[in-house]
């Protein structure tokens, strides 16, 4: 028997809200998840909620490739190289590209990450974004732009201040 299932991987956020009674719907499909996300599972809500998806070996925990780890650090790094990202937003992010499977999260952050990077992403109790963004440093003293997440301006050693910008308006499927 070789039953197709549509693969996820679950975002912490998953677990956390609302989505959770709604992702038990979705039939014929497997989950994944990676053991850095159970770090940040703290109420005994969202805990048991994983221990459903355990118990009914509907989960699968998962740790993505150290190269794919590296490759996608170095890909968001090329998009976006002032996007702040925990260590689990990128690891569920490899491990999604990894198994081509589609990311469900709540996160706008990390949803428009997945975006940028050809990542299909999902969420199921309608929390999605609207438009991609990208981010830019601006020295608050000289106005120069900075490329690349560094602490100070190389011109004049000024402060720097977050822009963000707007790059795609996301079309509905």
């Amino acid at each position: 028997m070789n039953d197709y299932k549509k693969k996820y991987v679950l975002d912490a956020t998953v677990f956390i809200g609302y989505d959770f009674q709604l992702l038990q719907k979705l039939e014929n499909s497997q989950f994944y998840t990676t053991p850095s996300i159970l770090n940040e599972l703290k109420d005994f809500k969202s805990r048991m909620n994983f221990k459903v998806l355990q118990e009914t070996k509907k989960i699968i925990i998962s740790h993505p490739d150290y190269k794919d780890l590296i490759l996608t650090q170095k890909k968001i790094e090329k998009i976006d190289p002032n996007t702040l990202l925990s260590s689990s937003d990128i690891e569920i992010l490899a491990l999604s590209w990894r198994i081509g499977a589609t990311l469900i999260t709540n996160d706008y952050r990390l949803q428009n990450l997945a975006i940028l990077l050809n990542t299909a992403i999902d969420n199921l109790s309608g929390k999605k974004i609207t438009k991609t963004v990208k981010w830019y440093l601006k020295c608050k003293n000289c106005g120069q732009i900075e490329k690349n997440n560094i602490d100070s301006c190389s011109n004049c050693n000024g402060k720097l201040k977050k822009i963000k910008y707007y790059v795609d308006e996301i079309k509905s499927k």
